[in-house]
């Protein structure tokens, strides 16, 4: 049976792919882990190409992955908003699709409100714990 809602599966589809996609960047390399050298070579390119080499803190690492999945998922809303309103200006003065962008524009609005509650919720923690362990 096919689902008269694809857009819940392409959301899905693009969280995971930017929890998978845009985690890497969130971590720290640990080069000792690295076998035969190459880390040390990896480290002298890195600092050759102007990279530093930092160690980052377990709280830095969780809010840099909360940061990607929430932008991931507010770019999908507003992809929602932007199709809510194409269906709404092309509803053609029908009440049933004008309802139906109506209430998807509602939706979109009311899931960016609580995408930035959850950011700011997340940043909050995530200072707080910074500033407990004295590594702020």
């Amino acid at each position: 049976m096919r689902s008269s809602r694809p857009w819940k599966y392409v959301a899905s589809v693009l969280v995971v792919f930017g929890a998978f996609a845009f985690a890497p960047f969130a971590f720290a390399l640990d080069t000792s882990a690295i076998p035969g050298g190459a880390g040390e070579q990896l480290v002298a390119a890195s600092q050759g190409a102007g990279f530093e080499q930092q160690n980052v803190d377990l709280p830095v690492v969780i809010m840099r992955i909360v940061s990607v999945t929430l932008g991931l998922i507010g770019v999908v809303l507003v992809g929602l908003l932007v199709y809510a309103g194409w269906m709404y200006m092309t509803a053609g003065g029908e009440s049933d699709k004008t309802e139906k962008a109506k209430t998807t524009i509602r939706n979109a609005i009311i899931g960016l409100a609580i995408i930035l509650l959850s950011y700011a919720i997340a940043r909050f923690v995530t200072n707080s714990l910074l500033k407990a362990t004295g590594t702020s």
